[in-house]
């Protein structure tokens, strides 16, 4: 081979050497490069002639330089040739994984090769780290198993920093998850575990997030929009964070910090790997420890059984509930924890499950540890693999208040099957349908319906409203649920026979959740008080009739002169002479004291204001006879006077008198009714709304007190009721005329008050006479007795309690006294103590109707009753006169020996 030859060669082996994809490098015995070629160089990132004169070593990562010099023993002792893989450093830092060749040459001298297997290697590591972390998963919890990752993360890396947040599916909450065990233990104390915040409020490494790929930071201090980080946080100086992605959405971000040198492409590429190969098992495990919490933490019995009759698995319910251990009840064939008397049902419930049937609302019964049972209501599908997927409530609690709501219901029934009308719930659904709910017996006869032909549908009911009353009573209805407002209305029922009867309604509403209305209410029959309203009306018209073709009298005054002018049957009222001449100042002198400054004043409005008058006054004649007549006056301004009628009216107000002292009766009656005895009854309406709501609350306490309300109403009005009959016979004139004598009647008084006066110290004295009366011996006892009694309520506090009993004389006519030293009656009182249901003193008891009584005892025998008191604390006499009872007065017993009683 000639030079040119030769030197054609040479270079050629020069290119091959300078252009080989793979490094070249001659090194002496020493480890010092003599030779690299080109690609040497760029692998190793140094020029070429600087690469010469180094040490081979500065390359090799510190810890594994022992592994390069082993090697090389090795070469140039058996002369063989030498591959190894190991990380090599370029002059930049940066590391890669090559695998290297040794060769020995001439001299002392060697050839290496090297080529960049990082690649591989990465993909290597991280199936073994993938292997490690599935082998892990198995045996560990969800965040024990994130915590691997992260490590795993951190050490392919050179990481000492990881962590992991779960997105949830709005994408803009995230779920501190888990830190890498490195930071738990020396870098990071920042608490916020499962702590849920807005990804707009972390930190620059959501950027993720929002471009959806993985952000690299290596110089974290200079980022601008950091927000900072939380007390006890690990500093940041430089990190990786990658975005896992499923399905278009990013479920989760995992993150590294804090390598020594700059995070790379390769690093990324490892970090991503990793999660994409673990995320399936993130993902099972999330959902298989959800489950698993979800089974455990359900209140209700959740078990998984199998057609051969045992459970596979139950939840902790099971034991909470019916006692069990895991191991009792899975060990137990379920048929044998079922109650006798429910088996049958539960095998052909689970026939019908092996045949594919889901079974819903099954109730059945199991026993307890305790040797109880409890209801279970179950839900109950089968599976493929012939197993039971079940879920039981326990509704034993649901079956006692369903009992006891029956109970209470009949309860409820008997009470209102004792209210004089109908207790009822009437409802108003959105769509306008309505129904009754509830409603007591009594509806039949307000109505003539059953509770069960309404408790669906209200139509009957409004079927027989009258015609007349009918828009009416839908109004008020309406108005009522619209502003719930109490229902309070009177109307008429018509039935098919042509009865009509008038009815009282009274509820109180409330709205549903569904929008509905619920009214709490009663009704009752009010036919009777209309029928006696209707009288009263046409009695009314009658007199007014009767007013009007009455003999009237006119009279006229002229307002500058006084000279006043009569017709002459305004004579023959004040019964003067027609002779007689007429003034204002004579005409006003006829009236009583007590009506002469009424109708001076009635005179000077008309004149002064043109204010009519139309006056009844009492006048006493020019023969003494005391009149009652009927005023009406005018103002004439244009002729200067004032001109009216007069009229007789005594007849008539002596009927009228009786008509409003029967009338003031029937209406202290009417008041009775209407309100002593309407207490109760808003009492009972009352307290049965309260029951029926402590019913449904399940609050028996509540029910008792509710129960006890309703009993002493009920006991007021049977009370009231007794005393208003007792009255209403007092009124009465008995056929029996017996003889009394004042001393009898007197003693047997004073007898039956005798524990009374005895408790009290009252020293009661009595006049000794053989006076005798004539007429009902026990209405005439009622007289004494009850003023004794009333004598003794208001004693007050006193030293020296006292009563006198006794009469006195006025010519032929006899006054019977009962006089104390108690606590007086004010003036103002003196005519109202006689009233119905009138006490001045709550504290006296009773329910009003004593002295009312006496005052219509003393009335029925013509005579009348009055009290004398100087004022409180001055004591009282209370007078009466019996001419009707009078018999014979014997003279000879006015002496004053006395009957006592008390001390």
């Amino acid at each position: 081979m000639d030079n040119g030859e030769l030197k054609e060669s040479r270079n050629r082996y020069f290119d091959l050497f300078d252009l080989a994809p793979i490094g070249y490098l001659i090194i002496d015995g020493q480890g010092l490069i003599l030779e690299a070629n080109l690609s040497a160089a760029n692998m190793l990132k140094m020029p070429r002639p600087g690469l010469i004169g180094q040490c081979l070593n500065r390359f090799f990562v510190f810890n594994e330089a022992d592994s390069y010099f082993l090697q090389r023993k090795r070469l140039f002792e058996s002369t063989a040739p030498q591959n190894w893989d190991m990380r090599i450093v370029d002059n930049t830092g940066s590391c890669f994984w090559a695998h290297l060749n040794a060769i020995p040459a001439e001299n002392g001298t060697c050839w290496i090769t090297f080529e960049d297997i990082s690649r591989q290697k990465n993909a290597e590591i991280i199936l073994e780290a993938n292997l490690r972390l599935s082998e892990y998963a198995i045996s560990h919890t969800l965040d024990e198993l994130l915590a691997k990752i992260l490590d795993e993360a951190e050490a392919l890396t050179e990481s000492t920093i990881g962590f992991f947040h779960f997105l949830e599916p709005d994408q803009v909450t995230l779920t501190l998850q888990t830190w890498s065990t490195n930071t738990l233990k020396t870098m990071c104390s920042a608490e916020g575990k499962g702590r849920h915040y807005p990804v707009d409020a972390a930190g620059v490494w959501v950027e993720c997030v929002h471009t959806g790929a993985p952000v690299i930071h290596n110089d974290y201090a200079s980022l601008p929009g950091r927000k900072g980080l939380p007390p006890g946080h690990a500093p940041v100086q430089r990190e990786l964070v990658v975005p896992v992605s499923r399905n278009n959405l990013i479920v989760a971000i995992i993150g590294v910090g804090n390598k020594p040198d700059n995070y790379r492409e390769q690093d990324l590429e490892t970090v991503s790997s990793l999660i994409d190969f673990c995320w399936d098992i993130v993902a099972s495990k999330r959902t298989s420890e959800d489950l698993a919490r979800f089974f455990n933490l359900v209140p209700d019995l959740v078990c998984i059984a199998s057609t051969d009759g045992y459970f596979r698995r139950v939840n902790p319910a099971w034991q909470a509930i019916l006692g069990y251990s895991d191991g009792e009840i899975l060990a137990t064939p379920f048929l044998e924890l079922v109650h006798p008397d429910d088996r049958a049902t539960t095998l052909d419930a689970v026939e019908r499950q092996t045949r594919g049937q889901s079974i819903l609302n099954f109730v059945n019964r199991y026993r307890c540890k305790d040797g109880s049972y409890r209801w279970l209501e179950w839900v109950s599908a089968p599976s493929a693999d012939n197993n039971l997927f079940a879920v039981a409530r326990d509704i034993t609690d649901r079956r006692l208040f369903e009992a006891q709501l029956e109970d209470s219901l009949r309860l409820l029934n008997k009470i209102a099957s004792r209210v004089p009308g109908v207790v009822y719930q009437y409802r108003l659904f959105p769509d306008g349908r309505s129904c009754f709910p509830y409603a007591s017996d009594a509806i039949r006869d307000i109505y003539r319906v059953s509770p069960l032909e309404v408790r669906d549908d209200a139509a009957q009911v409004f079927a027989v409203l009258h015609p007349d009353d009918y828009r009416e009573i839908v109004n008020s209805i309406q108005a009522s649920a619209r502003n719930l407002t109490p229902w309070r209305h009177e109307y008429r029922v018509k039935f098919d026979d042509g009865t009509v009867r008038w009815l009282f309604g009274n509820a109180v509403p409330q709205r549903e959740e569904d929008g509905s209305t619920l009214w709490h209410g009663f009704i009752t029959d009010i036919s009777g008080r209309k029928e006696t309203e209707a009288a009263l009306q046409k009695s009314q018209g009658l007199l007014k009739e009767a007013e009007r073709i009455g003999n009237l009298g006119g009279w006229e005054v002229d307002i500058d002169t006084g000279q006043q002018t009569w017709t002459e049957q305004v004579y023959h009222i004040h019964e003067v002479d027609l002779s007689f001449v007429p003034t204002a100042e004579r005409g006003v002198s006829f009236y009583t004291p007590e009506c002469r400054p009424v109708i001076e004043r009635a005179v000077r409005r008309a004149i002064e204001q043109g204010e009519p008058f139309d006056l009844d006054l009492e006048i006493i004649t020019a023969r003494g006879n005391r009149r009652y007549v009927h005023a009406i006056g005018y103002r004439d301004q244009e002729n200067r006077r004032i001109f009216g009628f007069f009229q007789d009216i005594s007849e008539r107000k002596r009927v009228e008198i009786e008509l409003q002292h029967k009338t003031a009766e029937m209406e202290q009656f009417t008041y009775s009714v209407t309100h002593d005895l309407r207490s109760p009854l808003v009492t009972f309406q009352t307290f049965l709304g309260y029951l029926c709501q402590d019913l449904a609350g399940d609050d028996d306490e509540r029910v008792s007190k509710d129960i006890e309300f309703i009993r002493t109403a009920a006991d007021r009005m049977q009370n009231l009721l007794e005393e208003l009959l007792e009255y209403s016979r007092a009124g009465r004139m008995e056929s029996s005329h017996d003889q009394a004598g004042f001393r009898e009647l007197v003693a047997e008084a004073m007898e039956a008050v005798a524990g009374q006066s005895l408790r009290g110290r009252v020293n009661v004295q009595s006049a000794d006479s053989d006076l005798k009366l004539c007429g009902d011996r026990r209405r005439l006892l009622q007289i004494w007795q009850n003023l004794l009694d009333n004598a003794h309520k208001y004693m007050g506090d006193q030293p020296s309690p006292r009563i006198d009993i006794g009469f006195e004389r006025d010519g032929e006519d006899v006054r019977f006294f009962v006089r104390d030293n108690g606590v007086g009656i004010k003036p103002e009182n003196r005519e109202k103590v006689f009233d119905l249901f009138v006490r001045l003193e709550t504290s006296g008891g009773g329910v009003g109707m004593g002295l009312a009584m006496v005052r219509r005892i003393v009335e029925k025998y013509g005579g009348r009753i009055w009290v004398e008191s100087a004022g409180e604390g001055q004591g009282s006499c209370f007078r009466f006169t019996l001419p009707g009872a009078l018999n014979t007065v014997d003279s000879k017993t006015d002496d004053m020996k006395r009957i006592s009683h008390g001390s």
